[in-house]
């Protein structure tokens, strides 16, 4: 399956690269540093498609509003839809906004900081959400990113 995935996650790791290159090269050396942890996790880390260290595979009709629980506020998580619903919509409840999301959609946003929810729908939503875990920078003494300025350009 993450063979099948390679491309995808190359993907995404390349949208990280542009819309916040210290996250992505902090992701990128924090997994670097996992390899040499043992045969098991190289294998994995062979075939892992992405700089994020963590993948979620989300599939409903809807998703509640709620914040996500990564520790950092300035880390971006990136949700990429994959459902074949014409009618989903993202929303960020505070702000006010609603977002079309069709199948393809990439949306990258602090899941700590927004509230966020996908209504319910006729059809069937799935969606991968990419994110990073604090605690495999933390141990492999990777450095927390700061916010995204237009300075790191």
């Amino acid at each position: 399956w993450l063979r099948d995935f390679y491309q995808s996650g190359a993907l995404i790791s390349t949208m990280l690269r542009v819309i916040h290159p210290t996250l992505y090269d902090a992701g990128q050396l924090s997994l670097t540093r996992l390899m040499p942890e043992g045969e098991e996790v190289w294998d994995v880390l062979k075939v892992w498609p992405s700089v994020y260290s963590t993948m979620s595979v989300i599939s409903n009709h809807l998703t509640p509003p709620h914040w996500d629980t990564q520790p950092q506020a300035s880390w971006y998580d990136l949700h990429a839809t994959v459902g074949p619903h014409p009618d989903a919509i993202m929303e960020f409840p505070r702000l006010g906004l609603r977002l079309s999301y069709l199948l393809g959609t990439v949306v990258a946003f602090s899941g700590i900081l927004l509230c966020h929810c996908v209504p319910a729908n006729d059809g069937n939503n799935i969606c991968y959400v990419y994110y990073m875990q604090d605690k495999v920078h933390e141990r492999e003494d990777v450095e927390v990113t700061s916010w995204m300025t237009l300075n790191l350009y």
